[in-house]
C-alpha cells in the first residue's frame, strides 16, 4: 500500500496547530451542513476547474501508532462520518490519513483527540478521475457517499 504523501494536506487540529496562513494556502470552502456538501457533489460533477473543500471530523480515532515508521494513521476500518452520520467520506484511492509524528507528538495527538478535538480535512471532488462520480448522493434518511481526493 503505497503511502500518503501529499503536498498541502489540509489536516489540522484546531485546538493544537495553529490555523495555516492563507497565502501559503487555497482558501477551502468550508462544508458545514449536508445540504452543502451534496451541493458540491452535484458542481463536481460538471467541467472546469475543481474547487477546495474543508469537513471538520469531530468523531474520529487513530490506529495504533506505527513507532518503526514515526507514522500515526486516522483509523478508517470504516468510513469517516459527518453531519451525524448522514453522510460519510472516504478517500478516493483509499490512502491512508497519517502524520508523522514520533511518540511524544502522537501521544499528544492521542490525547487531544480522545479529548475531542476537531480534525480539519481538505480536498477535492472528482480531481484525479473527473470522468468517476465522487459522491453517491441519498435520500433523507439514506448516507449519502463520498469519494475525496485529499488536498
Amino acid at each position: 500500500m503505497r503511502s500518503l504523501v501529499v503536498a498541502g494536506l489540509l489536516l489540522v487540529f484546531s485546538q493544537l496547530l495553529s490555523p495555516v496562513s492563507a497565502q501559503t494556502a487555497p482558501a477551502a470552502t468550508p462544508l458545514t451542513r449536508l445540504e452543502a456538501l451534496q451541493q458540491a457533489c452535484r458542481a463536481s460533477e460538471q467541467q472546469g476547474r475543481r474547487r477546495l473543500y474543508a469537513v471538520e471530523l469531530t468523531r474520529f480515532s487513530f490506529a495504533p501508532y506505527d513507532a518503526a515508521a514515526g507514522k500515526l494513521e486516522v483509523a478508517a476500518e470504516r468510513n469517516l462520518r459527518l453531519f451525524g452520520g448522514s453522510a460519510e467520506l472516504f478517500t478516493a484511492e483509499l490512502e491512508p490519513i497519517t502524520f508523522t509524528a514520533g511518540s511524544e507528538r502522537a501521544a499528544v495527538l492521542r490525547r487531544v483527540a480522545s479529548a475531542g478535538a476537531t480534525l480539519r480535512l481538505g480536498f477535492f471532488l472528482a480531481f484525479d478521475r473527473p470522468t468517476r462520480r465522487a459522491c453517491l448522493i441519498r435520500p433523507a434518511v439514506g448516507v449519502t457517499t463520498v469519494r475525496a481526493d485529499l488536498a
